[in-house]
């Protein structure tokens, strides 16, 4: 800490003091707003500043000079004592105030801690749900991969089954078709030898007609 921020504690501190009605030492953030300096700086200073202004006191606390207790004789040592007692009772206020300023910032000490704690905790959590949330994303984004890739092959399975039914239905139809211009051509020749043949019966069938007319006037 340099001279110029002590200085600047040191004179808010006397001036804080010096218009306070009731004789109280300042407080730790009266001097802090006052100085504008860091909250260390002003207890560092305060610290020393405060055990100056207690030896002040003490030195209030010391029996009345010879001469001055021979003058003043018992009024006299009646108002040092009420003087004495009210210094004791501002000491013992401000001495209650230090311990409540020293308790103040033991408590903020602490609470800051476990703030620090809880942000630390949070953190910490959201670190394992962020490692989590990946491990969770790269599973999906595997289990997305294989499914595409089963879904092509599947894809790819029945593009050539039904590439193999259309050329199976394709041969099957110029089988049918070949079949059927060969039967029809069998039966044409069917047609044509039924034809012959009956022909041939007609023309057996007149013939013997023929040969029994020729021998039934024999006969009779």
């Amino acid at each position: 800490m340099n001279k110029d921020i002590q200085d600047r504690i040191m004179s808010a501190a006397n001036e804080l003091f010096a218009q306070s009605t009731t004789g109280e030492l300042p407080s730790v953030e009266a001097v802090r707003q006052r100085s504008r300096a860091s909250m260390n700086y002003v207890v560092e200073v305060l610290r020393d500043w405060r055990q100056q202004q207690r030896q002040q006191v003490k030195v209030t606390r010391n029996p009345l000079p010879h001469a001055l207790q021979e003058a003043m004789q018992h009024m006299g040592q009646a108002v040092w004592d009420t003087a004495q007692g009210l210094a004791n009772e501002a000491l013992e206020s401000e001495r209650a105030a230090f311990e409540l300023e020293k308790s103040d910032i033991t408590r903020l000490s602490i609470e800051q801690s476990k703030a620090f704690d809880g942000i630390s905790a949070e953190l910490e959590q959201a670190k394992a749900k962020n490692t989590s949330l990946q491990t969770e994303l790269e599973a999906a984004s595997k289990t997305a991969a294989h499914a595409t890739q089963r879904l092509h092959m599947e894809l790819a399975q029945i593009t050539a089954h039904a590439q193999a039914s259309e050329q199976m239905h394709s041969e099957r139809t110029r089988t049918a078709e070949t079949e059927r211009d060969l039967a029809r051509h069998e039966a044409i020749e069917a047609r044509e030898v039924a034809a012959a043949l009956r022909g041939q019966v007609e023309a057996m069938t007149a013939h013997n007609t023929a040969l029994l007319e020729r021998i039934n006037p024999l006969s009779a």
